[in-house]
Order: C-alpha cells, then sequence, then structure tokens
C-alpha cells in the first residue's frame, strides 16, 4: 500500500513556539505563532479539496511511514527553514486528515526539495505501512567502530545480526 499525495499552493511554514502569555497568576499559555496558524488552516482546508478520495490510512492501529518532501517559497535574503520543523508543522496539521494520531507514524522523513525565492510551493507525502523489515541495520549493541567505504556507511561485521 504505498500513497502518494500532492498539496500544491501551500507554502510550507516551519513549526515556531509561539508567543507566551500570562494565563493566571500561577499559569502561562502559549499562543500559536500568526504564520503557523494560517499555514496548518490551510492544509486542514486545502488537503481534503485537493485529494478528495482519501481517508485516514491508520485504521486498526496499521502503523505507518510517512515521508514528507517540501518545496518552498521564500523572500529574498529571507531565512531557509530547517526539513523537521517543516515536517512536524505539516505533520499536526494532517492529523484527523490522513491519519488518526500522528503517534501512529513510526517512521517519519522530510526533505527539502528546493527552497528559493522562486520555488513553486508543493508538498509531496508518501505514506506506507510501516515494517520492520525494511530495516537495514539493527545493531546488537551500540556501535563503537565505523568504517566507510565509497561514502556509505559499514557497520564491522562482529556488530551486526
Amino acid at each position: 500500500m504505498s500513497v502518494t499525495l500532492w498539496i500544491t499552493g501551500i507554502n510550507p511554514e516551519p513549526w515556531s513556539a509561539g508567543t507566551a502569555f500570562k494565563r493566571g497568576p500561577h499559569a502561562v499559555g502559549i499562543a500559536k505563532d500568526g504564520k503557523l496558524r494560517a499555514y496548518q488552516d490551510a492544509l486542514i482546508d486545502e488537503f481534503p479539496i485537493q485529494n478528495p478520495n482519501q481517508t485516514m490510512l491508520d485504521k486498526n492501529d496499521i502503523k505507518l511511514d510517512v515521508s514528507f518532501y517540501f518545496w518552498r517559497q521564500t523572500a529574498a535574503n529571507a531565512a531557509v527553514a530547517d526539513a523537521t520543523s517543516m515536517q512536524r508543522a505539516t505533520e499536526d496539521a494532517l492529523q484527523f486528515l490522513l491519519y488518526s494520531n500522528d503517534r501512529n507514524n513510526h517512521k517519519v522523513s522530510s526533505t527539502i526539495m528546493e527552497q528559493t525565492p522562486t520555488t513553486e510551493p508543493c508538498i509531496m507525502i508518501v505514506v506506507d505501512h510501516f515494517r520492520r523489515d525494511r530495516i537495514l541495520f539493527i545493531p546488537k549493541q551500540p556501535v563503537t567502530t565505523t568504517k566507510w567505504a565509497d561514502d556509505d556507511w559499514v557497520a564491522p561485521e562482529e556488530e551486526m545480526f
């Protein structure tokens, strides 16, 4: 079950903490950042329009493998966002649309495809069932030595299953 979904016309925004405010004599609250809220609201509104037949993929507690690919337009001379911050903001917004709870996303990755002032904003999401047998290397113990061959990491034989 591999599903590829596209969301176009929405510029990915990174997650940010927002502004703290006093809620009472001994309590503090945090208001969501305005750009983050607008981005997540746009995703919530636009996702079902651009993907009208898509249902939640984690029915019966199926664990998911989710990959996000971001094309982000930036202002000239603006700071670029990091992949994990955009992943967090997007993953939170898609809860109850693509999956019932992001805790069911057991493997999550994000890739920034392009981030320039001329980039056409877009998000591609690839979702599959999480499978432990797709993990290529699991150490028996913490790896203490490594070998490098042609820029690929290779673990010593005695430390592999």
